[in-house]
């Protein structure tokens, strides 16, 4: 049988562009591994849709961005390549990857043509997961850059503590008292920022008669010998559903929540506000997200010195931390560790 030259054609963007990333027979370059793919993809081929997955969605070259630069550059966008797109940004939204879903949000009313910003504060304030209630979080919350993996991030830093916890002088002596004196110093200031958020909410909703919405309790929050990641979007999520449950009181409020990206807007219209506990609880709502993003960056960093098989520094993350706990008081004998003596980390 004669093969159509659409057939022909994505078959031979396709074997280019399995050239161009594996570097056979040329000089390796992701980029036009892409460009092919995408041309092999726009004209039908369903694998070329799963190599563009398999070879950019990684830190090495983030899918992301290579899918922001094609929508950015590309006139017109074929339904294929549309459909490609959303399937790829509902892949990240579903996973809870929202650094890399809200990277795509300025393409958002391309690939979301339907969103409803009325239905996502209802799917929000209802506790509603839809797709209209992550666009509206990634469109209101910055500093989500570090945003992604999560779950393995977190798995990384049990592994990577292990061996301290596992220690029996460790276990008997942590208690209440330790808890918060080993976490580190942003860990400290999220902690205390919660605070201010809980109590000038609870304030504020008690003062104008309001439903009162939960926010995660510190004794939730606290964890040792760190403040798991994945806690991070949901705190972030209560806090927002908490502004919007209160945003009838001012119209200060309805000014703040068109600027929630920009922190420096956020504080000027704060200083405006004549209620003290509305000032503290919207100034602690910037502060929150400048300490998470803080840690997550710390975290993130963690996660590629695994990746890039950087024990120096893994040592020195881990050396720091028995420094750490043995300053919050807790005498521990545990030896430093080198880079040969390294627990063993699987994700």
């Amino acid at each position: 049988m004669i093969e159509s030259k659409n057939t022909k054609d994505a078959l031979s963007y396709l074997n280019t562009g399995d050239n161009y990333a594996n570097g056979t027979g040329v000089v390796q370059n992701h980029s036009l591994a892409y460009y092919y793919y995408m041309k092999a993809l726009s004209i039908g081929c369903e694998e070329a849709g799963q190599r563009i997955e398999e070879e950019f969605d990684t830190e090495k070259k983030n899918l992301v961005v290579a899918t922001s630069s094609y929508l950015e550059n590309a006139t017109p966008i074929s339904p294929t390549i549309l459909s490609f797109f959303r399937q790829i940004a509902d892949k990240q939204r579903k996973k809870k990857n929202y650094g890399r879903f809200s990277a795509l949000k300025e393409y958002f009313p391309l690939l979301y043509p339907d969103y409803d910003k009325e239905k996502a504060i209802a799917d929000i304030l209802a506790d509603r997961d839809t797709a209209d209630a992550d666009i509206y979080y990634v469109t209101c919350c910055d500093h989500l850059g570090c945003e992604d993996e999560l779950v393995t991030r977190e798995r990384l830093l049990s592994q990577l503590y292990a061996p301290v916890m596992r220690d029996e002088t460790v276990q008997k002596e942590i208690g209440e008292r330790y808890t918060e004196e080993v976490l580190s110093v942003d860990e400290k200031e999220l902690l205390q920022c919660v605070y201010n958020i809980k109590s000038s909410y609870e304030k504020i909703c008690k003062k104008f008669h309001v439903e009162e919405h939960e926010i995660m309790s510190i004794d939730n929050l606290l964890s040792f010998p760190f403040i798991k990641p994945t806690l991070f979007p949901i705190i972030r999520r209560q806090v927002l559903k908490c502004i919007l449950s209160i945003r009838h009181l001012d119209e200060d409020i309805n000014k703040y929540l068109e600027h929630l990206d920009s922190d420096e807007m956020l504080l000027n219209i704060c200083e405006k506000m004549k209620d003290q506990d509305m000032q503290l609880f919207f100034i602690s709502f910037v502060e929150l997200n400048i300490d998470i993003e803080a840690i997550e960056i710390l975290f993130w960093g963690a996660h590629k010195n695994y990746k890039e098989n950087d024990k120096e520094i893994l040592t020195k993350r881990l050396n720091t931390f028995l420094a750490q706990i043995k300053e919050a008081g807790i005498n521990h004998e545990i030896p430093d560790f080198t880079e040969d003596n390294l627990p063993n980390i699987e994700l």
